[in-house]
């Protein structure tokens, strides 16, 4: 068995795309993009919760790619670490960051 991510320094990169359609190929936005605008979407309330079918119905976005940003979210830390920077508390410790 070949393991195709074997070349590649973060598991989390995209592959190259391979499926064209009508002189197109794959999605248009990257991983990267994806989880910027997963992560302005926790910013502005659109996204409440780290659950598959609320990333797919706001970012308009494959549910293969949606899993990959919930566990991506849920290693990094995402939703806790935003709602710390909204409430002003620590996403370590729960304490209230006073130099806010």
């Amino acid at each position: 068995m070949v393991d195709e991510f074997a070349d590649r320094s973060d598991p989390w990169e995209e592959p190259e795309p391979i499926r064209v359609v009508n002189g197109r190929t794959g999605s248009h936005r990257t991983f990267a993009e994806l989880q910027a605008d997963m992560e302005q979407a926790i910013r502005d309330g659109r996204i409440t919760d780290n659950v598959v079918g609320h990333l797919v119905r706001e970012l308009k976005t494959g549910k293969i790619r949606a899993r990959k940003l919930r566990d991506r979210a849920k290693e990094t830390g995402l939703f806790e670490r935003v709602r710390a920077e909204h409430t002003g508390t620590s996403a370590a410790d729960g304490a209230v960051d006073d130099e806010r």
